[in-house]
């Protein structure tokens, strides 16, 4: 790996240091005899001898960081490595490759046993360091590679959280939302969780030998206590697959292999591969090379004598069709054998070669291009061959191109263009490479030019030899599918072509099994590899020179040429234009008719939202209509030029799509077309259409999309059309008839139409399932609708209905939003499943519903003066925004209601009791009295409200979870708290609100201005928030016990801008932080097998001292350092460490982004050890709410990173800061800032490990 550049010119003192630790380390590794690969060796440019050849073995891997400075470290690392006897390859150009070089070592890494990650100070700054780390840790996820860091000069627990220089060093990469930031950093911080070294230098620290014997000895350890095995040089990327195989042939089941993948996938190579490294564990061996070609060139017979010769050890003839000799036979059956047959092209063939007589545990593998080769040979396990990935193509590529494993810097650009044309096919990236070796770059920059008009004539030898085996179907289909259908649904292809061709199902299965396509799964688009894409065009390239004479077009120069001369002739069969690329292309009446044998006319234009095509685009001869040939199946031509089709037979016609075109309307409906093949007619967005003609001979018509046509004022009848599936006319404001469809159509969207009334023959849509209105002018509907059985979703919104229409019993969902509709009666006689009614923004003001299917009702922004009449199935209820008043619900009427949303009615009395409500939403609600509320309820939301007086019991509350009262008015609260059903505390009467509920989660009542008391609050409530309450003067908690079942694992209270908080109110934080400290540290001790769970504690008041009872070592700056009481115990212990700071808040830019950390280091009781930590909390967690700080505050923080392990330290030393970034619109960091800690306090305390005890002091 090549280091980063550097503005220095001498070595650093902790660069020569590093660089002896490196250098002695070398020389253990190499005494112990151990083939070492350095990060900065750069393997000998491959010469084309060698190339296939060369082997790499390592058993280690080093990785590490330098400084690009020939003048000192690159001459003493070179002086160090020959001292040790390593060959280095040494050139000044490969010492800067940016990100690359560790691509072009990834094969390294893949030749060795283990890596050593030496991460020093900066290790993070250089790219192409991180992407060699990446690449390691990955293939330690998939293949097992050993990682042993070594932190050098650094903490880990700064890899581990990105911290210190290491912060700096990614922000210096760019986005960390770029991908490859993100795999670099995810990476990075997985380094720090692995066990190591941590060197952490200077004199206190022992001697880097010791460190060094003890890294060579675990070393050594851990390469006995496993096998390893070599891996090629010129081997790429085939790693995980050649895993799969081997896993595949391990199996008992598994006896005959197939892997199947299109011409030049690798398969040969890949079994190749999985042979040399298995076939020493089988009897006999053999690899059949290109069985296909051997077969035409000598025949089965003479090819399978060769077999059985090897496999017999003799030489053997036999001249039947199969092995008819018993003798022959029992041989083999003895024989525990391996065998590869390659490149297999009929099924017979397998059987042929007498696998069935191969002995117990053998194994055969066979390569075919066709999946169903494979299939019908009865294979019991079948492997796709997968391309390469970008980083494997870029260094197969490089090592033909350039004959080293990475691309030189100055073509760097044109190699990746290369590689994305290859698209991860190895035979394409060898032909490629090999053609630009020792090419120029204007040769190369030429080369890429060609790339879209020329094939690669070595690439196509292979590709064309699976072309030329198909049917002349299947040529005819792979074509047409290269030229205009590549990327295309699978049924839409299939569709058009079984017009033209016979077998087109099968055809398309088999050109997919034979890797000339390619079909994605699920929704079945049909792909095709570039290279086979300009292979299928330079077959028809070849057909002749001239344009006018080759069975298809696709080029915008010959098409324009053809139709503007009027060249078309007999030949061209199909033409494709993208017509942006032509300009003023004069089209006449006649301009086709020529063409007798077109088949396809595709002219289209990019991009998924299309603006307006130029007039200049198609000059139409002041004429109406243009003459297309009968023989036409498929027209798609966008921005349509003429007025209509008039004068065309499209008897064979499939496809027609003509959208933004300037057509009138199709043909005259005298005209009497003949439709039968039509099964997509898309006029979408077409302004001037004014109707439909008569479709009464398209019986097979699938889609008709009419959607956009702004003045379409009418349709013909449909209803003949049994085989409609979709009715596009979403946005035909004009359309005043609803269409008359086939009965059985699923689903009508007429939303934005101007249709005024559903008829009385809504009843023959029985198999209507959807029917969308929404913003039409419907104001009738029939009642027949209601005779519908298979209707399940109604959608009349925003139409000037004022009657509640009658529905039918199959309906599930009905949304009369914003109508006119003012009463809604629905009797339990109503014969209906109904379950949810929207009829918000309406004019109801009077709702008696009865019917016991409806489980969820939206009256919001009603103007209802009185709650609904509800059946007592309901459980979800919205009347938020309305004029009801008064709410009194009981077990009788609602017994189910679950969920009431009330939010910004006028309501001011609520009495509810029923067991089943579980959220209740009355925030800003003139409501002056608490609600009677059932013990049920889960969450309150009561902010904003005008309450003045509350009283509560525990035991009303039972299950409240969350209370939310933020800038609400109350002032007093009533509590009678019974504890245990045994024990009973007075009555308290205060001018605040108190809860009382141990099961509580969250109390939000941040910005009560009036609030001055919160009285004997819960003491584990994990998110308590009195942000804003200026008034607030006393705080007190409880003196309860967590329950045992208690499963918080963080803690907020934030107290900030509480200006008016007494002495004994903060006491009262401060204890209560610390008391939930305890309970975190007692739960980490207890989970100290789980390190990762979040624990956590922030805790925030207004002030600036710190206690001296709690906090008992303090400083006046951002850091101290304590000692640590010894151990006088005879068991382990763990240390507890409890963090306080004062800063002045005022300048925090983000509350949600602002960030507290906390760097500490532990000593040993003989100074030579050390060990650093670092932990971090965020501010707040409601990242809704805005926030604002004024002035110092006292910050109390804990995390599960704050307890350690006591390992006989005799000391502490703390670092704070908080950073405070800022942002712009865009939510881009554009600055970073600190806010100063003007204040430190640490407690420490003291757990024992065994028995289970809290924390001492």
């Amino acid at each position: 790996m090549a280091s980063s550049s550097s503005s220095s010119s001498s070595s650093s003192p902790q660069t020569d240091t590093c660089l002896n630790f490196i250098t002695h380390l070398l020389k253990a590794l190499k005494d112990a005899m151990m083939n070492v690969f350095f990060h900065d060796e750069i393997p000998e440019p491959l010469s084309p001898a060698s190339a296939s050849s060369t082997r790499l073995k390592h058993q280690v891997f080093l990785s590490f960081r330098g400084e690009d400075t020939r003048l000192n470290f690159t001459a003493h690392l070179l002086k160090a490595l020959k001292e040790t006897g390593m060959n280095v390859f040494f050139d000044e150009e490969t010492l800067e490759k940016g990100e690359q070089l560790s691509q072009a070592l990834s094969r390294a890494i893949a030749a060795s046993n283990l890596s050593i990650i030496v991460l020093s100070v900066d290790y993070a700054s250089s790219k192409s360091c991180l992407a060699e780390l990446s690449d390691i840790m990955r293939r330690k996820d998939t293949q097992g590679h050993i990682v042993l860091p070594i932190f050098y000069h650094v903490d880990p627990s700064d890899v581990r959280n990105l911290g210190g220089s290491f912060k700096k060093s990614f922000n210096g990469h760019g986005s960390n939302r770029l991908p490859q930031v993100q795999r670099w950093k995810t990476a990075f911080a997985e380094v720090g969780k692995l066990k190591g070294w941590h060197i952490e230098g200077g004199k206190f620290d022992r001697p880097e030998t010791e460190y060094i014997k003890d890294i060579v000895e675990y070393v050594i350890k851990k390469l006995m206590s496993g096998k390893f095995k070599s891996a090629s040089a010129d081997l790429v990327g085939i790693d995980d697959q050649k895993q799969t195989i081997l896993r595949l042939i391990e199996q008992e089941d598994s006896r005959l292999i197939g892997l199947w993948g299109q011409g030049g996938i690798g398969k040969t190579t890949l079994s190749d591969v999985i042979y040399n490294e298995i076939s020493h564990n089988f009897e006999n061996t053999c690899f059949l090379l290109n069985v296909r070609e051997k077969l035409k060139q000598q025949g089965m017979e003479s090819l399978r004598n060769q077999l059985l010769s090897e496999l017999l050890n003799q030489e053997i003839h036999v001249d039947t069709p199969s092995i008819g000799s018993t003798l022959i036979q029992e041989r083999l059956n003895n024989k525990r054998v391996f065998v590869v047959l390659d490149d297999v092209n009929d099924s017979d063939q397998i059987d042929c070669f007498g696998v069935k007589h191969f002995g117990d545990g053998s194994k055969i593998i066979v390569t075919s291009r066709d999946r169903q080769v494979l299939k019908n040979g009865g294979v019991d396990k079948m492997h796709k061959v997968k391309k390469l990935n970008d980083n494997d193509s870029l260094q197969l590529f490089s090592t033909f191109a350039f004959k080293q494993l990475n691309p030189a810097s100055e073509f760097q650009d044109l190699s990746k263009t290369f590689v994305e044309y290859a698209q991860g096919i190895p035979l394409a990236l060898r032909v490629l490479g090999s053609k630009l070796y020792k090419k120029s770059r204007t040769e190369w920059e030429s080369e890429v030019d060609k790339l879209n008009e020329y094939d690669q004539p070595k690439i196509s030898q292979i590709l064309r030899s699976s072309f030329d085996d198909l049917d002349e179907v299947e040529k005819n289909i792979f074509l047409d599918i290269a030229i205009f259908f590549k990327g295309t649904f699978r049924k839409d292809v299939e569709k058009i072509l079984s017009c033209c061709y016979k077998g087109v199902v099968s055809g398309i299965s088999n050109l997919i099994d034979k890797c000339l396509l390619d079909s994605t799964p699920y929704i079945e688009w049909i792909f095709m590899h570039d290279m086979l894409e300009e292979m299928g065009k330079d077959i028809v390239r070849k057909e002749s020179i001239d344009p006018e004479k080759r069975s298809r077009l696709w080029g915008a120069k010959e098409v324009f040429q053809v139709l503007r001369y009027n060249k078309g002739i007999n030949r061209i069969e199909g033409m494709k234009l993208d017509i942006s690329q032509i300009d003023n292309l004069q089209l006449h009446h006649s301009t086709f008719e020529g063409m007798i044998n077109l088949k396809v006319i595709f002219f289209y234009t990019h991009g998924f939202f299309w603006e307006k095509c130029p007039a200049e685009k198609f000059l139409a001869d002041q004429v109406d209509s243009v003459s297309l040939p009968e023989e036409l199946r498929y027209l798609h031509w966008d921005y349509y030029p003429f007025k209509s089709l008039s004068g065309s037979n499209p008897k064979n016609l499939v496809v027609l799509k003509l959208i933004c075109g300037d057509l009138e309307h199709l043909w005259n409906d005298d005209d009497h077309q003949d439709l039968v093949n039509l099964k997509e007619i898309n006029v979408a967005d077409c302004k001037n259409l004014r109707k439909i003609p008569s479709l009464l001979g398209a019986i097979n018509l699938e889609i008709l999309e009419c959607s956009g046509c702004e003045i379409l004022v009418e349709l013909p009848w449909l209803n003949h059309l049994t085989s409609l599936k979709k009715l596009g006319l979403t946005g035909c404001c004009n359309l005043k008839t609803f269409p008359v469809i086939p009965k059985h159509f699923p689903i009508l969207e007429l939303s934005d139409s101007k249709i005024e009334e559903v008829p009385d023959s809504i009843e023959h849509l029985v198999g209507l399932i959807k029917l969308c209105l929404k913003n039409s002018k419907v104001n009738i509907v029939s009642s027949n609708i209601s005779k519908l059985e298979s209707l399940h979703d109604l959608d009349l919104s925003h139409c000037p209905i004022a009657e509640f229409p009658k529905i039918p019993r199959s309906l599930t969902e009905l949304n009369l939003s914003e109508t006119q509709i003012e009463d809604v009666c629905l009797s339990s006689d109503t014969p209906s499943n109904l379950q949810k009614l929207d009829m918000s923004g309406s004019r109801v003001k009077n709702v008696s519903i009865k019917m016991d299917s409806l489980r969820d009702l939206n009256l919001s922004h009603c103007p209802i003066v009185k709650f609904p009449e509800i059946p007592r199935t309901l459980t979800k209820l919205n009347l938020s925004g309305t004029q009801i008043e008064e709410v009194s619900l009981s077990l009788d009427s609602v017994g189910n209601l679950q969920t009431l949303d009330m939010r910004g009615s006028r309501v001011k009395n609520v009495s509810i009791k029923m067991e089943a409500l579980r959220d209740l939403n009355l925030s800003h609600c003139p409501i002056t009295e608490f609600p009677e509320i059932p013990r049920s309820l889960r969450e309150l939301n009561l902010s904003g409200t005008q309450i003045k007086e509350v009283t509560l019991s525990l035991d009303s509350l039972n299950n409240l979870q969350m209370l939310k009262m933020s800038c609400s008015s109350i002032q007093k609260l009533q509590c009678n708290i019974i504890l245990f059903g045994s024990r009973e505390i007075p009555t308290v009467d205060v001018s605040s609100p108190i809860l009382m509920s141990k099961s509580i989660y969250k109390l939000q009542m941040d910005h009560c201005e009036s609030l001055k008391l919160l009285s004997e609050l819960p003491p584990y409530t994990p998110y308590l928030d009195a942000h804003g309450c200026t008034s607030l003067e006393k705080v007190s908690f409880t003196d309860l016990d967590p329950l045992d079942d208690d499963v918080v694992d963080w803690f907020y209270m934030l107290f900030c801008n509480c200006f008016s908080l007494n002495q004994d109110s903060i006491d009262n934080i401060e204890a209560n932080a610390m008391l939930k400290i305890g309970y975190l540290a007692e739960k980490q001790r207890l989970t100290w097998e789980y390190p990762y769970l979040p624990y956590r504690l922030f805790c925030c008041f207004p002030g600036n001292k710190i206690s001296t009872n709690k906090f008992e070592h303090q400083n006046t700056s951002s850091s101290l350092v304590l000692k640590i009481a010894p151990n006088g115990s005879s068991g382990s212990r763990f240390l507890v460490f409890s963090i306080c700071l004062v800063a002045d808040l005022t300048r925090c830019h983000h509350h949600e982004y602002l960030k507290f950390i906390c760097k500490y280091q532990l000593t040993t009781a003989s100074g030579g050890d050390y060990e650093k930590f670092t932990s971090q909390w965020s501010s707040c967690i409601d990242l809704e709410a805005e926030r604002k700080y004024m002035g110092d505050h006292v910050l109390i923080l804990f995390s599960e990173d704050m307890v350690k392990k006591d390992e006989d330290y005799e000391g502490a030393s703390f670092e704070f800061y908080i950073e405070n970034p800022n942002f712009n619109v865009k939510r881009e960091e554009i600055e970073e800032e600190y806010i100063k800690v003007e204040k430190c306090g640490v407690h420490v305390s003291y757990m024992d490990e065994e028995p289970s005890t809290t924390p001492t002091t």
